[in-house]
């Protein structure tokens, strides 16, 4: 049995007097990591090596004679800072990070508290569930895009909500507010939390959409196929750069991996290369003339005419039976599988015939 574990993000919600206790508590962290930075300079440009044990040492021995307010919080505030210090500057010598910077503040204000110090009562459950696998056994391709968040390729298109698109103007009506107040004062921090709540907002719109879509496919799909996307060489893109992060390609791509492990289905991450736009999806020729404008795809061999987006979800399914997967003659939850006409369904290809066993 595959073991799988869920993390849950809790918000506090303090008292009064517990707020102010987190806001000293967060001063004496900033304070000690500005002094071991200060310091580590220090001695750094004296040819000397300081280490953050050393730094914490020097520290306690100066601590009750010139820092005793220190003592009215956890002592995990002025001791973790140190450990903190240490490995920033490893990642920073090893090429991973960036120079270590002085803390401000009200910008990303934290400590550390050690588990001793936490205790909780029938809060912290562990279950033990047997995985719940997708009854259904049909296969499908999904094609991202940032004209339309998903399309499948049994024909359901998923549109992207486009949260920071549609709040940007009020957006930089709020930072522009921010970046004419004085620093430190009531009226900044005012105008501080507004544009956090809107960041806030624009981001749980975003993780919505990409829960509703991921749970979609790992409940009704066994089989996803979907495209390796080089995320992060379209952002280098600065025309599609804000599109593409509004859509939230990557954390499509992590919901549905956990999701599709929790349901038992297989993912199929098809070649970027994989011409999945280009090639006809009926008789399998690639047209090369095709360009990103382009929102039909014509075939000049066969004279298919078909939505580009479908099109290509419906050579990403293609793939999925390279994989032995037994998905033929079924479409899992959300289509009728009907037929035109034609002999093709609302997908536009005709109904698999061969079987292949999983």
């Amino acid at each position: 049995m595959v073991k799988i574990t869920l993390t849950h993000k809790i918000r506090l919600k303090p008292t009064y007097k517990q707020e102010n206790y987190f806001r000293q508590a967060c001063g004496v962290a900033r304070f000690t990591w500005n002094w071991a930075l200060g310091e580590w300079k220090r001695q750094y440009e004296a040819c000397k090596k300081p280490t953050g044990l050393g730094l914490k040492r020097q520290f306690n021995a100066i601590k009750p004679v010139e820092f005793p307010w220190m003592y009215n919080v956890t002592k995990y505030a002025s001791q973790q800072p140190f450990i903190f210090l240490q490995s920033a500057f490893k990642r920073f010598f090893d090429k991973k990070a960036k120079y270590p910077q002085f803390k401000k503040k009200g910008i990303h204000d934290s400590f550390y508290i050690g588990c001793d110090h936490i205790k909780i009562e029938d809060k912290n459950v562990e279950l033990d569930q047997p995985l719940q696998t997708c009854e259904s056994q049909a296969g499908i391709g999904v094609d991202l895009g940032v004209r339309r968040l998903a399309t499948l390729s049994n024909g359901e298109e998923f549109e992207g909500p486009k949260p920071l698109k549609k709040q940007l103007g009020k957006l930089k009506r709020l930072q522009r507010q921010l970046s004419r107040k004085q620093k430190g004062s009531n009226n900044r921090n005012k105008v501080r939390i507004k544009v956090a709540r809107l960041h806030y907002r624009i981001s749980c719109i975003r993780q919505d959409t990409l829960h509703k879509l991921t749970s979609h496919l790992s409940n009704n799909f066994a089989a996803i196929a979907i495209e390796d996307l080089n995320v992060k060489g379209m952002m280098s893109n600065h025309v599609l750069a804000r599109s593409i992060a509004d859509m939230g390609f990557y954390e499509f791509r992590r919901q549905l991996g956990y999701k599709s492990q929790m349901r038992n289905n297989h993912i199929e991450v098809v070649d970027r290369w994989f011409p999945s736009s280009k090639r006809c999806s009926h008789c399998h020729v690639i047209n090369d003339s095709i360009t990103l404008s382009d929102r039909v795809f014509k075939c000049n061999n066969c004279g298919l005419e078909i939505d580009r987006e479908l099109n290509a979800a419906i050579n990403l399914e293609s793939t999925v039976s390279s994989t032995g997967f037994q998905a033929c003659g079924e479409k899992g939850a959300g289509s009728n599988g009907s037929l035109s006409e034609t002999g093709l369904n609302e997908a536009g290809t005709k109904p698999c015939t061969d079987l292949y066993t999983f």
